[in-house]
Order: C-alpha cells, then structure tokens, then sequence
C-alpha cells in the first residue's frame, strides 16, 4: 500500500515568473549558463529555480536549514509580491523549487515552511511527498495577533489569527542534536507558587538502595516563606511542593522508602530516557517532590526568565508580529516577518557557523538574523525592489555578503 499524492492539471510542468508582471505562469524553461557562485554569504538577485539550480554545483548538500516565507496564495493584490496565482500554478512552482532545495540540506538538514491557512493542507501533503511523512518535526502554530475585541474590524466569522511553521528533517535526524528551547519572562503567577525556601543541610547519610538509585537522608534543612531579599541570593532556593503521579511507579517506590515525615530525603540515579535522561538528584519532603525555581528559570540582568522545551504554539505575547514596519532599518508595509520569529527558527534548527538559506528572501530578515547569530547565509529574491531592500538591510546589520544578480 502507498500513501496517498495530490494530483493536479500540469504537475510536473516548469513554472517561470514573469518578469514584468511578477506572476508565476507554466511554461517552457530554456537550459541556461549557471555561473559560478562565491563560497561567500550571498544576496542572489534572481528567479529562485534559477538560483537553486545553480547553487547545486557548489553547495549540495551544505545547507543545514533552509526556512522559506513563500506567497501564501490569498490573492491579496496590497503585497509587494505577487500573491495570486492559480492553484495548481503555485504548487507546481513550490513543488519543483523544494525538490531542489531538498538536495541542498545536508543529511539531518532542516526545512521549515511558513505558510496559512489557504495553502497550509495542501503544502503539507506536498512536503510529506518529499521529504517524508515520518520526517515532520512539528508543525508549529504562531499567533500572528493577539486576540480581536468585540470593538475590532474584521467580517470573517471565526478571525484569522494563526500562521503555520511545516518543519521537516532531511533524512534522520540527529539524536545529538540539542533540544530547542524558548525562553521568556516568568510570570508573577508562576514566580508565586515558588512561596519558599529551602535549605538542605550539607551532611546526608545513605539509608537505602533500590534499582540502582540512592537514598539519603539530609541531617536537617531550613524551610521558610521567602523573605523579600535580593533576588540573587533567594533564587537558588525557591521551591515548591508536589504530589507524584500514582503512574509513575518508580518514583513511587522511591517515596515508599522515604517513611519519616519532617525528613528531607535525596534521591540519585541515572535516568535511561526521556528528557531528563542522564544522571539526576532529587529531594522529597513528607511524601511530596520538591520543584524547584532554578530548573524551570534563570536570572538574567536582574530578572527571572523562564525556560522551557519548544513547543508546537508560540503566542503573539512571545513574538508580536506589531511595530515592526521599520524593522531592521527598512520599510514594509505587509508581510514582513518580525526578528525575534526568525531567532527562533535559526537557534532551533542551525548551529554557530552553519549555512542558512532563504529563497524567497523579502526583505531580508533571515539573512540579518542569521548573520547576527553566526550562521553563514544565502538569501535568494527575484524582485528588484525586494532584493535592494535586502541588501540594504544586510549593510545596516554590518553583515558581510556577495551581491549576485542571475537575470
């Protein structure tokens, strides 16, 4: 049995972009001269087929995250790109566009698409084809705008709110690599469940052994309500306590032998699996587990920051997409991706010193992004006006890049 394919008028067919009118259009594509490209950061002027075509001859299999904002296809004609093209037009031209970039990534290379909801389903199924249905990380679904008021505009009967990130691996992933995270303010909500402190003693004695964990218990410990001291000094201390899952069998059988109320008890082991995998040490009090602050926040500049495992929704309170027309030094009106969106993406999927490409580049904001967090990158536009904008904004961000144009 194979998976099921979409099916459409003119799959397989070339798609060109017009260079006067912007819009995508079948047609026949004439073998052209590819050039040799510096082995540089590069801001490509041309079609993206022609760039990624030549690109092939240099840099296959070198690229460790491709991240593309392609023309979601609403047919909204105040965009500075074309954005209405018929339907089987636009999955042609994503179609063959991926499928050559797909070579580009290196073997556990990451593809992440940023898309809504008019091409969303049908881009996946496309991605599943290529890359491979067991290939999806995650899709990712981030709140463009925060919530609409019963003051706000808008006719549409349920508003429009999300945007989706496909991510794809090419190949299989890296179990090495390092789990994503996302950090953020930490809540006064949060910071308020984290009411005490405690202080175990120095001096622990080994009471018991059970599947290969030790048991100690601490000799005493100071446990208080937290005092409204300096922050760094009442930080490594804050807790809290919880029940244990009855599911858990093994932390039951810890607490099982932790009978003396009033005892602070230690726990260490080697955790096989999970995210917590590797050695650890715990503490329990009267029957519960003791949380504490320093393992889900970090103090940074005199504040607390939460931090937590990448998840698959990321709110507009993480990253606003407002107040960002200006962003980077250059002035778009509409579809422009904020900054702090694009650091997410290039941290997560790309390390210090790797190859990020873009190849439908707008304004530039990857390209900025990238070079501001050490990644090398090639950022491909065929719109002139696009491309200066780019080019404009890698200067204001002191990038260094080679100017190319493929015409």
């Amino acid at each position: 049995m194979t998976d099921p394919v979409l099916t459409w008028p003119g799959r397989g067919t070339p798609v060109l972009r017009d260079p006067t009118t912007g819009r995508w259009r079948f047609g026949e594509r004439r073998p052209a001269a590819q050039p040799a490209l510096p082995d540089d950061n590069l801001a490509i002027l041309g079609e993206a087929h022609d760039a990624l075509t030549a690109l092939l001859a240099t840099h296959r299999g070198r690229v460790r995250l491709c991240y593309i904002d392609p023309p979601f296809n609403t047919g909204n004609e105040l965009l500075a790109y074309g954005d209405r093209a018929a339907h089987h037009v636009w999955l042609s031209a994503l179609e063959e566009r991926i499928r050559i970039a797909q070579e580009l990534l290196c073997d556990g290379g990451f593809f992440v698409a940023h898309i809504n909801v008019v091409e969303q389903a049908y881009l996946k199924i496309l991605c599943d084809e290529i890359f491979g249905r067991d290939r999806l990380i995650a899709q990712i679904s981030w709140q463009r705008a925060p919530d609409r008021t019963v003051l706000g505009q808008g006719s549409a009967l349920v508003a429009d709110q999300v945007e989706y990130l496909l991510c794809y691996a090419r190949g299989r992933l890296d179990e090495s690599w390092p789990r994503p995270q996302r950090r953020a303010p930490l809540s006064a909500k949060t910071l308020g469940t984290y009411s005490r402190t405690l202080i175990p003693s120095a001096e622990s004695t080994l009471v018991d052994e059970i599947g290969g964990a030790r048991i100690y218990a601490h000799k005493g410990y100071r446990l208080e309500r937290a005092a409204n001291r300096e922050l760094v000094d009442v930080y490594p201390h804050l807790m809290r306590l919880t029940n244990q899952q009855p599911e858990s069998t093994f932390q039951q059988a810890l607490l099982a032998r932790m009978p003396s109320l009033g005892t602070l008890y230690r726990a260490e082991y080697t955790q096989a699996r999970g995210k917590h995998r590797g050695e650890r040490r715990r503490h329990y009090l009267d029957g519960n587990v003791v949380l504490w602050l320093r393992d889900v926040a970090v103090v940074e500049a005199g504040r607390l920051v939460r931090v937590a495992d990448l998840n698959n929704f990321w709110t507009a309170d993480e990253i606003p997409a407002t107040g960002i027309a200006r962003e980077g030094g250059v002035a778009l009106r509409r579809g422009k991706k904020p900054e702090r969106l694009l650091e997410r993406v290039v941290g997560a999927f790309s390390r210090d010193g790797e190859l990020v490409l873009d190849f439908f580049a707008g304004s530039g904001t990857t390209g900025a992004v990238a070079a501001r967090l050490g990644r090398r990158f090639i950022l491909v536009e065929a719109d002139p006006a696009q491309h200066a904008l780019c080019v404009t904004r890698l200067r204001n961000a002191g990038a260094a890049f080679s100017e190319t144009a493929l015409l």
